[in-house]
């Protein structure tokens, strides 16, 4: 994101761009100076923010950590280039933000000779202007996570900008981090990795036991049921046979307004734990295709071991109406013979 500086106060974005724990910023103002800009940013400490009420339950304490991301959001709105933190030198946090403060931060950039920024910036509780915090930092070019250019990536990898490109699903429930393989209308293998910050974890009480943090069923349902949606979706899999043209939007799925759809599943087995820190693996294989019904089985890995599978996992492609409840080939879970039949028959 690159925004003119703006010499007057201007509201930041409801979300930052990027991803963050918080919006940091609600208001900011830039002006420029020899060889750089100085920037100033607003934030009110809000003690109903979940993160706050995560920090510390019961005390309404503004991270130190989120008056970083304070520093961060203010240059990506204020400095063109969309210039990345790459090196924080030092910071130190001298009072404490409590509900209702609001942290002022008057920021300096500076534009290197490599064309990074020198940022430093001071921070202030603007009901009675006491020190909160120095910071100073490094910004520059993103740093590159794959360890070479995104088109350099292995045949079959799809990193998550495209797995968000192609699936429907959004925060908190997009749930398929990465494809690490990919073989078009026959197989796909993708990850979801499981941490404790997870929102089912929300309300397990402390003290709980271990069985109380055992990933919920329900989501390896949805997850395990999203990478076979990418199977559908994404490339060839996209094109059902009576539809040899395939949809522009794969997410829509026709000029018809239809989505793909979880019609159902039979014998989806449980088999083991999955936990905070682990990382799921699911391998899908496409069985077959029958007039806008895919038919799909698959298994969930964590490490050496398995999880869950799925015998029969059923998608359809659907118009999204509340009063559409026309019977989806296959879905039942008991199956009709006729659906059995005609579902085999493709195979």
């Amino acid at each position: 994101m690159t925004t003119a500086p703006a010499p007057t106060w201007r509201t930041a974005p409801a979300a930052p761009p990027v991803a963050a724990p918080a919006r940091a910023v609600d208001a900011w103002r830039a002006e420029p100076i020899d060889g750089g800009w100085t920037v100033s940013a607003r934030v009110r400490v809000r003690g109903d923010d979940p993160n706050l009420r995560g920090h510390f339950p019961g005390l309404a304490v503004y991270p130190g950590v989120f008056m970083v991301e304070t520093l961060r959001q203010s240059v990506a709105l204020a400095v063109p280039g969309d210039p990345a933190l790459r090196l924080l030198r030092s910071v130190r946090f001298l009072s404490p933000l409590l509900d209702g403060d609001e942290l002022h931060m008057r920021i300096t950039a500076t534009e290197r000779p490599d064309g990074g920024w020198d940022v430093t910036g001071t921070g202030r509780n603007g009901a009675d202007g006491r020190p909160v915090t120095r910071l100073s930092a490094l910004f520059g070019s993103p740093p590159d996570a794959s360890g070479g250019p995104l088109t350099s990536l292995p045949a079959g990898v799809r990193e998550h900008p495209a797995v968000r490109a192609t699936l429907p699903q959004r925060h908190p429930l997009l749930l398929v981090d990465r494809v690490v393989e990919f073989d078009p209308g026959i197989g796909v293998v993708a990850v979801k990795a499981v941490t404790a910050n997870e929102p089912c974890y929300a309300g397990v009480p402390d003290g709980a036991g271990e069985n109380a943090y055992h990933y919920p069923p329900s989501l390896i349902v949805e997850s395990l049921g999203q990478a076979a949606a990418l199977l559908w979706l994404d490339g060839d899999g996209t094109r059902d046979p009576a539809d040899p043209a395939g949809p522009a939007d794969p997410r829509s799925l026709g000029g018809d307004g239809a989505v793909l759809m979880f019609a159902g599943a039979r014998d989806f087995s449980f088999d083991g734990a999955v936990r905070p820190g682990d990382v799921m693996v699911h391998r899908v294989r496409l069985d077959s295709v029958v007039a806008g019904t895919a038919f799909a089985c698959g298994e969930t890995r964590v490490g050496g071991r398995r999880v869950a599978a799925v015998r029969h996992l059923i998608a359809t492609r659907r118009p999204v109406r509340p009063t559409d409840s026309a019977p989806v080939p296959g879905a039942d879970a008991h199956d009709s013979d006729d659906a059995r039949s005609s579902r085999e028959g493709t195979r």
